[in-house]
């Protein structure tokens, strides 16, 4: 198959990139940031539309991962994070359709809001439930549902075979702690034996996925012909409360550091008590099972980090 992945060179999208290629699949990577790969690299922007034309016509299958990501990054520039989501995917919608090309659409458990049941999982059936438009940190949930909404409406109108994905905190070696990832920041300040900050009150949880089990289930995805029009969530079945979470990374990482409640240090910055994703759909789709347990999510986070003197290798986010 002849795949194009836009934000490719980004945190699962690399290693998207190099799941398809492990598979014998030819790639071309479309982004504003060059990562080294064996894929074919296009230097560019989702909302170009003359190359993004060029690009969809040839391939056989687009993953879109384009966007802005990471809470540090969406409350720098909120006005690009929701501008890059909308037009950049409309674009890719648009071409898609044209030519009839079966589209793989990132989305975000962001979108699920403020929807909770006692930390129950989530069913891609249940309402969303977000904060105010006028606090910063709900626009990419915002955007990520416009685009969401987008894909379905050029499925009814256009035919578009597109497959809409809500990801579930994936977390890995690539991902970045200055774009405001929990766990790359927690094993950066483990190993350089600094406090592990941790934003209050602590006990808020989420499920965890490593990215390998992610970019798996993507791909599989993808390759399902009963998936096209289809919301699907993608995720994890390790659970922690982020207190539980620096705990497991000063164990693994063999840390002397202390554990610190703090405020968040983002204005604008809305938390959500509880993220659980029910995988029933994928399950039924794909016969998915998570390979990867947490503690090996933080080991590899901490491995990299140990190689690389830092948890963090560019932004590590999918670029626009």
């Amino acid at each position: 198959m002849r795949y194009l992945v836009t934000g490719g060179s980004g945190f699962i999208g690399s290693h998207l990139v190099e799941y398809l290629l492990a598979q014998g699949d030819q790639v071309t990577v479309v982004d504003i940031v060059h990562r080294p790969t064996k894929a074919m690299f296009v230097a560019g922007s989702v909302t170009d539309e003359s190359l993004m034309d060029a690009l969809i016509e040839k391939h056989d299958a687009v993953f879109h991962l384009a966007s802005v990501v990471g809470f540090a990054n969406v409350l720098r520039s909120t006005k690009r994070t929701i501008l890059t989501s909308t037009i950049g995917s409309g674009e890719v919608f648009h071409i898609a359709a044209k030519h009839r090309k079966r589209t793989l659409f990132t989305s975000t458990s962001a979108v699920y809001g403020r929807w909770a049941n006692g930390g129950a999982p989530v069913k891609e059936s249940e309402d969303v439930v977000l904060g105010p438009t006028s606090t910063a940190s709900w626009s990419y949930a915002y955007a990520k549902a416009t685009d969401e909404a987008l894909a379905f409406a050029y499925a009814r109108e256009e035919r578009l075979p597109v497959i809409v994905c809500r990801v579930f905190n994936t977390v890995g070696p690539r991902q970045s702690a200055e774009a405001g990832f929990v766990l790359p920041r927690f094993v950066r300040q483990a190993v350089q034996d600094q406090p592990l900050t941790v934003h209050k009150p602590g006990t808020q949880t989420r499920t965890f996925c490593h990215v390998k089990d992610t970019v798996a289930a993507l791909a599989r995805l993808m390759e399902c012909d009963a998936a096209p029009g289809q919301l699907v969530n993608v995720g994890g079945n390790q659970t922690a409360s982020i207190l539980e979470l620096a705990d497991m990374v000063c164990d693994l990482s063999e840390s002397s550091s202390r554990i610190a409640i703090v405020e968040p240090p983002y204005v604008g910055y809305d938390n959500v008590t509880d993220r659980a994703p029910d995988l029933t759909k994928l399950r039924g789709l794909i016969n998915f099972a998570p390979q990867y347990r947490l503690g090996d999510m933080i080991s590899d986070t901490i491995e990299e980090c140990e190689q690389s003197g830092t948890a963090v290798l560019g932004e590590g986010g999918q670029a626009a």
